[in-house]
């Protein structure tokens, strides 16, 4: 129950919209499709694309991918600003990408904040980043570059005056899933199939109060592997994680073929399954 830590549970009456936007990833997968073994240097020519070195300098119906990202989230309101977290390497060919470009962000404040070696530490340093003013947090992967504005809102609105302490995007289970092992032959085996109608598979945007997100960081040890920060409020029991369902089209470019599918979207050609 969420009534079990009332002292996270207090809004102000301004609420203080930010977004943790994460552009740290390495992209091994993405290289590893397209061939490329190469990492990611300062030095390299931000118009990257057919290398696959940088995915989110891949070119999306004409504009790199964390442009999209960053003009989905300006379109949010009322919207503070970006905490950008990136690695070392890619941080000035953004900031390059960022001042060349001829669409407007200027109405969206940008911070800088430096990854760390995996997902929850670059989270970490993204809230390390946030003001002071802060109240309200979105955590997204700039991988995913077409963010579902309607649903997005309406995560944002269950955080900020529907009483929740954390809501994420999440879309319903359309494949039947089998638990499985691994026998001392290496074979892999289906253990049990699990009923899909209570399964979810988690998106972002994921929308907490900045309060409970910092809670849920600190409580849980840094040794327990997690793979988004919903699961680190659960682990906390810091209040329940609203669900609200989000679109199919909200894909992670992981692989060359995710960015095809995505200039479908794009283009209207694509459709859902």
């Amino acid at each position: 129950m969420t009534d079990s830590v009332p002292s996270l549970r207090l809004h102000t009456d301004v609420p203080c919209l930010w977004t943790i936007l994460l552009a740290a990833g390495s992209g091994e997968r993405f290289r590893a499709a397209t061939g490329s073994k190469k990492e990611a240097t300062n030095s390299e020519a931000p118009e990257l694309n057919a290398s696959g070195v940088d995915k989110l300098l891949v070119s999306l119906a004409g504009r790199p991918v964390l442009l999209h990202a960053l003009a989905r989230l300006q379109q949010l309101a009322p919207h503070e600003g970006v905490v950008l977290v990136t690695s070392p390497a890619a941080k000035a060919r953004y900031q390059k990408l960022l001042a060349d470009d001829a669409v407007d962000l200027a109405s969206l404040k940008i911070q800088w904040a430096l990854g760390g070696p995996d997902r929850r530490a670059s989270v970490w340093a993204g809230l390390q980043a946030l003001p002071e003013e802060a109240t309200t947090v979105v955590v997204h992967d700039a991988a995913r570059p077409l963010l579902p504005i309607g649903p997005t809102q309406q995560a944002i609105q269950q955080v900020q005056t529907g009483g929740s302490p954390a809501a994420i995007l999440a879309i319903p289970m359309v494949d039947t899933v089998k638990q499985c092992r691994v026998n001392s032959q290496g074979a892999t085996l289906v253990e049990a199939t699990l009923p899909r109608d209570t399964l979810w598979c988690a998106q972002t945007p994921q929308v907490f109060m900045k309060s409970v997100l910092l809670a849920a960081h600190k409580a849980v040890p840094s040794q327990v592997w997690v793979t988004d920060d919903a699961q680190l409020v659960e682990l906390s029991h810091l209040g329940p994680v609203h669900i609200v369902p989000g679109e199919v089209s909200n894909l992670k470019i992981t692989t060359p073929m995710d960015v095809e599918l995505l200039q479908q979207v794009l283009s209207g050609t694509h459709v859902e399954q």
